[in-house]
């Protein structure tokens, strides 16, 4: 049901502009890749979002810095700044600004790099603030929240990232033979690799979501609300388990628990207009239409004058009997878009009026409607 909302891949772009043989000739000359042939995986650190851009690029090579010295390159290869600054710089892309997340994970693919951290920074009182996530490539949405760094200086947040990226990375054989085991069709074999990854490390969510996955496909809906609910415990804002959860709570009819996970998912991505629209949908036919106004509300105020958004605000106004709300949406919706104000729309305004006991407004809003009725010129 839920779909995340596309970013114009910055993997495009980069072919467009035939970048492409400039990146790889880049990172073959690069000398830490030239130590050896047998190197470990690689992984990137974009810039950080931050309010402070140099920041954000400070900590990013903070992170790099930290992780390069605690590992060995044989084990893990961090994507050099240079290759990182080279890509975006060719394509067009600020160097200096943290990437959105389609083209942070289309960035990740280019460089090669099977993980990549996303997070921001921050000044605080005593020094530095670094929360992060660890993503893989092959999916954005699978990712491992780290836990918060704290430091006096850069530095010290930093080395904390770098050995949590390092304890994460735990997980990842455990998840791909998990993930390729459910894309097999081999359900109880994943279930097995995951549970005995899990033994080892019970907070790994990206393995964790796999096995809700494995248990998804197995039909075991008990099993998958156990799995998920754990991924949730300790990461509110995964999303891979919020919409598991969310199928299994409406296919067992948990009407509260599928509106406290709805509510869940949005928070979990306020910035993802089709991920919102489809639980404003959701809460729509469950009849809660008055839980979705501060969803539609929203997302109005962050895309003002965006048709078809004032389309749906006007219909869960209605439907929640907001009548004023519906009559503002309502007339910014035909202001916007001159199709919309259909004998179907001026029906209903007329009916909103009428409900706020507004009659003298009622007759203009008819007359237009009999303008519009077909056989008389106008549309349906």
């Amino acid at each position: 049901m839920f779909t995340v909302l596309e970013v114009k891949p910055l993997k495009a772009r980069l072919l467009n502009s035939g970048l492409v043989l400039t990146v790889l000739v880049a990172m073959a000359a690069s000398p830490v890749l030239a130590q050896s042939t047998k190197t470990g995986e690689r992984v990137m650190i974009p810039t950080l979002q931050s309010s402070d851009k140099e920041l954000g690029v400070q900590a990013a090579e903070a992170i790099r810095s930290q992780l390069q010295k605690q590992t060995n390159v044989r084990d893990l290869v961090v994507v050099p700044k240079a290759d990182i600054n080279n890509s975006l710089a060719s394509s067009g892309y600020s160097t200096t600004e943290a990437l959105a997340p389609g083209d942070a994970k289309a960035l990740a693919t280019l460089v090669r790099a099977p993980q990549y951290l996303e997070g921001t920074v921050t000044k605080t009182p005593t020094g530095y603030k670094i929360d992060s996530r660890m993503i893989i490539s092959r999916d954005m949405n699978k990712a491992q929240v780290l836990p918060s760094a704290q430091g006096a200086k850069l530095d010290d947040a930093a080395s904390q990232v770098a050995r949590a990226i390092q304890d994460a990375r735990r997980q990842l054989p455990a998840e791909e033979t998990c993930h390729n085991d459910v894309a097999q069709g081999k359900y109880q074999e994943a279930v097995a690799a995951a549970r005995k990854g899990l033994a080892d490390n019970p907070k790994a969510n990206i393995l964790g979501v796999c096995l809700a996955e494995a248990y998804n496909s197995l039909k075991m809906p008990d099993s998958v609300i156990a799995a998920a609910e754990r991924v949730r415990a300790t990461d509110p804002r995964n999303t891979p388990a919020l919409r598991m959860l969310a199928e299994t709570y409406r296919a067992k009819n948990d009407t509260p628990k599928l509106l406290e996970v709805l509510g869940a998912l949005a928070a979990a991505d306020p910035t993802n207009i089709r991920l919102i629209q489809d639980v404003v949908n959701e809460y729509a036919k469950m009849g809660h239409a008055q839980d979705a106004i501060p969803l539609v509300r929203d997302l109005l105020q962050n895309n003002p004058g965006d048709p078809a958004l004032l389309n749906l605000a006007w219909l869960v106004y209605l439907n929640a009997k907001d009548y004023q709300g519906a009559i503002d949406v309502g007339n910014e919706m035909v202001r916007v878009d001159t199709a919309a104000a259909t004998a179907d729309y001026y029906t209903r305004l007329a009916a909103a009026y009428g409900a706020l006991n507004q009659s003298g407004r009622t007759q203009p809003v008819r007359r237009c409607h009999q303008h519009l009725e077909p056989g008389k010129g106008g549309r349906r």
